[in-house]
C-alpha cells in the first residue's frame, strides 16, 4: 500500500562550522510496497531541504533519493534487489563516513561540496543497489550477495566507489536455536581524490535463539 512519513529535517550542510541553518519544509517520504503472486516490490522517493548562510555562502542544500526493490519467491529460493539513486545523500542522513581527506573531506560522503569560490555549491550524485540469492543447501540456507555505490561531483577526480561481497550461512543447532557465519569482502577502489583506498574483509558469526 502507499505510505507518506513527514520528518525531521536532517541538518547536515555544506560550509564549516558555525553556519546558521533554517529549515522551513518537513523531510518528505513517500512510499508504495506491493506484492504479486510470488513477486513483492516496492518504490520509494524522499526529499530534503535546508536554507544555509556563513558570511558569502547562502545557498538553498537540497538532498533526496528514489529508491526501488524487488523479492522474488522460488520454492526454497529467494531473490532480493535493490536499487537507488540520489542527490547528496550525506546531506540527506543515509551516509555517514566521514572521510579524512579528498572533496568532502570532513563532510559526510557523498554530500554536496563547495564550488571553486567557495560561495556555491556543486551537488553530488550517487547511485547504488544490491543482489542477493538465498537457497536450501540441506543442512543450512544459504545467502550470496553484491552490492555497489558509486558517487561523483564536478570537484570529484574521479568517482568515489566502492563494492562489497558477502556469503553466509543459517545453521539450525536445534528447532529455535542456529548459527550464522558469514564473511564479507570490500573492494573500496578509488576515492574521490583518486586515491586507491585499502580492501578489507570481515568474518564473524552471530548465535541467536528464538523464543
Amino acid at each position: 500500500g502507499l505510505s507518506v512519513a513527514l520528518i525531521k529535517p536532517k541538518t547536515n550542510g555544506v560550509s564549516s562550522a558555525g553556519a546558521d541553518i533554517d529549515t522551513y519544509l518537513p523531510k518528505v517520504a513517500v512510499a508504495y510496497d506491493g506484492k504479486f503472486d510470488a513477486v513483492s516490490f516496492g518504490v520509494a522517493a524522499a526529499v530534503n531541504s535546508i536554507k544555509e548562510k556563513n558570511g558569502a555562502f547562502d545557498e538553498t542544500v537540497t538532498s533526496g533519493l528514489i529508491n526501488g526493490k524487488v523479492a522474488v519467491n522460488a520454492g526454497p529460493a529467494q531473490i532480493k534487489a535493490n536499487a537507488f539513486y540520489g542527490q547528496n545523500v550525506g546531506n540527506f542522513g543515509i551516509i555517514t563516513v566521514n572521510p579524512a581527506t579528498g572533496a568532502g573531506a570532513g563532510l559526510p560522503s557523498a554530500s554536496a561540496t563547495l564550488d571553486t569560490a567557495g560561495t556555491g555549491i556543486e551537488d553530488t550524485q550517487t547511485m547504488g543497489g544490491w543482489v542477493q540469492a538465498r537457497f536450501d543447501a540441506g543442512m543450512a540456507k544459504v545467502a550470496v550477495g553484491a552490492g555497489y555505490t558509486s558517487s561523483d561531483n564536478d570537484t570529484y577526480k574521479d568517482p568515489d566507489a566502492q563494492a562489497t561481497y558477502w556469503v553466509q550461512a543459517e545453521v539450525p543447532i536445534a528447532k529455535t536455536f542456529f548459527i550464522v557465519p558469514e564473511f564479507s569482502y570490500f573492494d573500496q577502489m578509488d576515492n574521490a581524490a583518486g586515491v586507491e583506498e585499502k580492501d578489507f574483509w570481515r568474518l564473524g558469526a552471530k548465535w541467536q535463539m528464538n523464543l
